[in-house]
């Protein structure tokens, strides 16, 4: 299993929302939204039950697509 860290998000969000636009890529495991800093544009831990490759390879094809009217910023998390 591994993580993504994902942003560019509207405050609006919901964690069913971004794991029910996630489900296609992969099975999620868990999503995790963080409002803490700046609750307008939360963050999101996406854990992923694939391998780091695999995760590594969706995370470039998510990067930077256009979502809600704002740019997704992906990125793999190496740690816990």
């Amino acid at each position: 299993m591994a993580k993504l860290c994902l942003g560019g998000f509207s405050a609006a969000v919901s964690s069913d929302d971004i794991r029910a636009g996630l489900e296609r890529y992969g099975e999620v495991i868990d999503v995790t939204l963080i409002t803490e800093g700046n609750p307008d544009k939360p963050l999101a831990m996406v854990e992923f039950a694939m391998d780091p490759i695999s995760l590594h390879e969706l995370a470039n094809r998510l990067d930077g697509l256009w979502h809600d009217g704002q740019f997704l910023r992906v990125f793999t998390m190496l740690r816990d």
